[in-house]
């Protein structure tokens, strides 16, 4: 049936009203053109009931002026906190708002909705296109990110998802731009980790440019003044040029929010923080790359390809620090077993591989976790393959990579202490990984053959090699007095001492004393900080102070140390010197500070393996004479020093004890030292630094 010429005109201008809405074109009630719709999507959770920080932000944003081509609509929820007298007043439930003449005006409250449910998200993409239409779209997505794991933590709904999966964010995207025909112009994560190979792999059909930072947050988030007013300032500035002072501004708001404190530059997040600006439209040639430069890691496990890249990239070995004096039996039974294994190529190549994933960049606080702990995994992909390459892996297929990244990435900055991030992340483990994360990873459809390098390389932890990657010892920034290291471990830290050393040209070095990790501050993020203002010195002399027990914190006492440092002994009614072991224990109260005592002494007995490690076997009296024991070390080698088969020890001066006599905390003696750093992880391996010539005045 034909159509009338009346029925024909509102037809055609239905059509024509739904595709000006559907290519974004809208304007204000004045008529002038709305160029841009801001949609944030705020999901406070204890972000916002912990510390106000959703409020914080949205004030940032009502201090900038408007402008009437820029609409900025907030939906807010998720956190359980109810404040008449606040900027939102109830955040238990969802409410919609309008940021306009730096006024925040509710327009409607929708009751009770989890905000990790996609379709709380896809019906305020819905609400806003009809509420603002615009020439461009820009969501913002502001809360906790976990990466590949997802988005968001309702804090009103306990027995819902607990995250908004990337799958489910995807879903609700690919369901708003089916209905509407809009493609978001930009989406940005005002949340952790969210920089990742697979968030943009899953949500690239939805926006043009992706902005997201590698590593976590502080919980201050980005700078919304900034934001706000880079759009309203210059309502025609390009998305790519948007996100780049958008990092920009995010960079030195952590910057100014660290001040010149050392110690919080270092504690904190400013100087790790990154942000990066994906160009979506480069991530399918992106992921190409990956699959082909995933294939031929994978190649390169077999013996052939692993021995023939081994003998083309050399050997490098890490340095090895036996337990002191002698080794376990069974740890020593132990490693002959594997001895045998260690050198099948197949075997070395994933060390190789475990290695350079340890020296990589890494993100989420991970340097030094034990692997029982929930890891996210997330390294940089370009620092990484780089790396590899550079060890004869993958070395072709890499470049093709690395020229796909540069493309996708558009736009990149980093703090000093993430100077290598490339700007996104991958999943990658260091190697077991959990049930629940595989799971989550399982669903981001990642190319076969990354899902089938990431599956060998898990295969292959079984072997249990120790891996353990020191950094070169620096001076820090904190104090002239103070070491700095990173650390990190394949299977965690579970100690880590640092080693007084005197080196001897052409011959072993003489280990002289050691400040455990019992003196030492040790971040999350793997860095190791020992001041040697605060060496545990017996009467002023350094011991070879080892830890023999660790006991956590409770609510009554803080963390406590039982050290061991070996003595040559003599008695004050004069037997024969015996070889001991002096136990000392250490405890920490909450600030920090460290009370010691001298327990006794303990019979050496390299035959009794399952004695406590902290065994105290006779108290010593005054008059008796310790003479602190030094071990010979060959630094060329990586082994202690043996003669006929046993340890060679020096000794240092001796000490005849008083009523005076106990360990105290004081600084090295002026001059030229050499400092190393011993690490233990949990498998009970351990590894040194290089050696550090360190003056003091």
């Amino acid at each position: 049936m034909l159509l009338d010429r009346r029925h024909f005109l509102a037809s055609s201008a239905a059509m024509l009203a739904a595709g000006l809405a559907a290519c974004g074109g809208g304007d204000n009630d004045d008529g002038t053109k709305v160029r841009t719709t801001v949609l944030v999507y705020m999901l406070g959770s204890d972000l916002e009931s912990g510390s106000d920080q959703a409020t914080h932000n949205l004030r940032e944003m009502l201090s900038t002026p408007g402008n009437s081509e820029v609409r900025v609509l907030i939906t807010t929820g998720g956190a359980d906190k109810v404040d008449p007298k606040g900027l939102v007043s109830n955040w238990k439930t969802v409410k919609r708002f309008e940021l306009a003449d730096a006024r925040l005006n509710e327009l409607q409250d929708l009751g009770s909705q989890n905000m990790d449910e996609s379709a709380t998200l896809e019906d305020f993409l819905a609400w806003g296109y009809k509420t603002a239409p615009a020439e461009r779209y820009m969501l913002m997505m502001w809360d906790h990110g976990g990466g590949y794991f997802g988005f968001g933590k309702d804090e009103n709904f306990p027995d819902g998802p607990g995250v908004m999966s990337i799958s489910a964010l995807a879903n609700a995207l690919s369901s708003a731009q089916k209905t509407s025909g809009i493609k978001l112009d930009y989406i940005g994560f005002d949340a952790c980790l969210m920089a990742t190979v697979e968030v943009a792999h899953r949500l690239q059909p939805y926006a043009r440019f992706l902005g997201a930072s590698q590593e976590l947050e502080p919980g201050s988030g980005w700078d919304w003044q900034a934001n706000t007013q880079t759009l309203t300032g210059q309502p025609d500035i390009s998305m790519a040029d948007f996100g780049r002072a958008s990092a920009e501004a995010f960079l030195a708001k952590q910057k100014r929010e660290s001040g010149r404190n050392p110690i919080k530059q270092i504690t904190g997040l400013a100087d790790y923080s990154t942000f990066s600006i994906m160009d979506m439209e480069k991530i399918p040639a992106l992921m190409q790359q990956i699959d082909v430069w995933a294939r031929a890691m994978l190649t390169s496990y077999n013996p052939e390809v692993a021995r023939a890249a081994m003998a083309k990239a050399g050997t490098r070995e890490s340095a090895f620090w036996p337990p002191l004096l002698a080794q376990s039996q069974h740890l020593a039974a132990a490693k002959a077993d594997t001895a045998a294994a260690e050198v099948d190529p197949t075997i070395e190549h994933f060390k190789r591989v475990a290695q350079q994933r340890l020296r990589a960049i890494s993100f989420g606080n991970e340097s030094i976790m034990a692997l029982d702990k929930p890891q996210l995994n997330l390294v940089d992909l370009g620092h990484f393959a780089a790396l590899l390459a550079a060890e004869g892996i993958a070395s072709a297929e890499q470049k093709a990579l690395q020229e796909a990244l540069l493309r996708a990435v558009h736009f990149n900055a980093a703090g000093p202490r993430a100077a290598h991030a490339t700007g996104l992340s991958i999943y990658f483990p260091k190697g077991q990984q959990s049930e629940l994360h595989a799971q989550m990873y399982a669903s981001m459809n990642m190319p076969a053959g990354y899902l089938s390098l990431v599956q060998r390389h898990v295969r292959q932890v079984s072997i249990k090699p120790s891996i353990i990657e020191i950094s070169p010892l620096q001076v820090s920034t904190v104090g002239v007095s103070v070491i700095e290291a990173n650390i990190a471990s394949l299977y965690g830290v579970e100690d880590a001492d640092l080693m007084l050393v005197q080196t001897n040209l052409g011959g072993p070095a003489r280990l002289i004393g050691s400040l455990p990790i019992a003196g030492a501050l040790v971040l999350p993020t793997g860095i190791a900080l020992f001041d040697t203002d605060d060496w545990l010195l017996l009467d002023g002399q350094p011991l070879l102070l080892e830890t023999l027990r660790y006991e956590a914190a409770t609510e009554d006492s803080g963390p406590a140390y039982s050290l061991g440092a070996p003595v040559l002994l003599k008695r004050a009614g004069g037997e024969e010197p015996e070889l001991s072991m002096l136990i000392v224990r250490v405890e920490k109260d909450e600030d920090g500070e460290l009370s010691m005592e001298i327990q006794g002494l303990q019979n050496i007995d390299l035959d009794d393996v399952d004695a406590p490690a902290d065994r105290v076997d006779s108290d010593l009296s005054v008059g008796d004479v310790l003479t602190p024991v030094h071990l010979m070390y060959d630094l060329e080698r990586n082994k202690v020093y043996e003669k006929d088969g046993q340890p060679v020890i020096a000794f240092g001066e001796p000490i005849t004890l008083t009523e005076d006599s106990g360990l105290a905390s004081g600084p090295l003696p002026s001059g030229q030292h050499q400092l190393c750093l011993m690490v233990t992880d949990t498998v009970g391996e351990d590894a040194l630094s290089s050696v550090l010539e360190f003056a003091r005045e």
